[in-house]
């Protein structure tokens, strides 16, 4: 099992809107009670690309290789892939 379908099997669980992974930062599930931490740990932005390569398309995997912004569909969730100033940011959200 592909490791971010753990991660969304948990954030199903929890019964998280959306789950945002900044690379060097605590990932979080994002709940209507606030923000619930998932790590204790920051997760480095090459395991957060690592885990994107294993489940997107070839030519998402090629724009992840280039570090270019990207967005693809994933089971019933929508992954957003932003690099920003500070690093990699995931945002997933349902459908």
């Amino acid at each position: 099992m592909a490791t971010l379908d753990k991660i969304l099997a948990a954030m199903g669980q929890v019964g998280a809107d959306a789950l945002e992974m900044p690379a060097g930062e605590i990932p979080f599930f994002r709940t209507a009670e606030g923000n619930r931490p998932i790590t204790k740990a920051p997760i480095p932005q090459a395991n957060l690309l690592a885990y994107l390569k294993e489940v997107s398309p070839s030519d998402i995997g090629a724009l992840l290789d280039e570090l270019r912004p990207c967005r693809f569909l994933y089971g019933e969730h929508t992954v957003a892939v932003d690099f920003t100033a500070s690093g990699l940011l995931v945002r997933v959200t349902r459908a």
